[in-house]
């Protein structure tokens, strides 16, 4: 389980690669529900923890942001499409 915005980003991609078979999609959407932050986290050996720390303070941060002053005040910039990044 995870209610990091990374890790449902890239599960999200992986997933969409895996069953996309090159025909036009019009739409595609994401339906997250009852996400928890009570801190439990079973890491692997294999994982940076610091990152995974990061990560969870940056969404945080976006979190009270978006809640203080909506939802489009903050984005990160791999989600902006090439025109609005120029």
């Amino acid at each position: 389980p995870t209610n990091n915005t990374s890790v449902i980003y890239n599960t999200s991609k992986k997933l969409l690669d895996e069953i996309w078979n090159g025909v036009p999609i019009r739409l595609i959407g994401i339906r997250l529900d009852n996400l928890d932050n009570n801190g439990n986290y079973q890491y692997s050996l294999f994982e940076d923890t610091k990152d995974i720390k990061n990560n969870e303070v940056i969404d945080t941060v976006m979190d009270k942001l978006k809640n203080k002053y909506g939802s489009k005040i903050i984005n990160k910039a791999s989600l902006l499409s090439k025109s609005k990044r120029m």
